[in-house]
């Protein structure tokens, strides 16, 4: 539930602080079966006149909501709700 958290803490940021975060690395560690999420994000104040939402995205949904390790790689797929 790692991706799935930290995508709602993206919404959050966007709907309670209004502030547009742009994710710049993302690194997945693990430590006794225990994952951790590290990463970088600038950021700015959401303004309507400069960012244009085509949809707003409302929430992170767990219908069909994988990750899968693949290939020394992560795979996952998400659905949003808008």
């Amino acid at each position: 539930m790692l991706l799935f958290d930290f995508l709602q803490e993206l919404i959050y940021f966007k709907d309670a602080e209004r502030l547009l975060l742009r994710v710049r690395n993302v690194q997945v560690d693990e430590k006794e079966e225990i994952y951790f999420l590290k990463t970088e994000a600038t950021g700015e104040p959401l303004d309507a006149a400069r960012h244009r939402q085509r949809a707003d995205v409302k929430a992170v949904t767990l219908h069909d909501f994988s990750v899968e390790k693949e290939n020394g790689g992560w795979k996952a797929q998400v659905l949003l709700d808008i």
